[in-house]
């Protein structure tokens, strides 16, 4: 796949916050143990994120990614919080040259709880002058 592969037409705003991001994936297939992943999301919403899991390999094949379960640990920097929601792979891909290639998610929220839907939309619907910041640091320290 060259390209993420959505309809046109959302139910919810993507916005791009990087936002650190822990996932307990529980793969379909097999009697495979859980997997921990560690990212940065491309885009967030109300609906579901896209996970940057950068160059790092999972014990898995991608296609066994498709429709497993997980967990997402969300760290909400400005709103001092951690969520854990609940959620499936809707897809998964690598991009770019294979060395170097990144594993990219999607991941599709299950049904949120009315807390942490009210902090999605608060931390989603920060000012400009948030994710400019949130953007900045991002550049400074993690890419660095």
């Amino acid at each position: 796949k060259n390209g993420r592969m959505w309809s046109s037409v959302r139910r919810h705003v993507r916005h791009e916050i990087p936002t650190k991001v822990n996932l307990t994936i529980s793969p379909r297939t097999g009697n495979i143990p859980p997997i921990q992943a560690e990212g940065f999301t491309r885009d967030i919403s109300l609906g579901g994120l896209c996970v940057d899991l950068g160059e790092k390999r999972l014990p898995i094949p991608m296609e066994s990614l498709e429709k497993a379960d997980l967990t997402i640990t969300i760290k909400l920097p400005s709103l001092g919080q951690t969520l854990n929601i609940g959620g499936t792979i809707v897809w998964s891909y690598k991009t770019g040259k294979s060395e170097g290639a990144v594993t990219l998610v999607g991941v599709k929220f299950g049904l949120l709880r009315d807390a942490d839907r009210n902090a999605l939309e608060a931390y989603c619907s920060g000012g400009d002058a948030e994710q400019n910041l949130l953007w900045n640091l991002w550049d400074d320290f993690v890419k660095g």
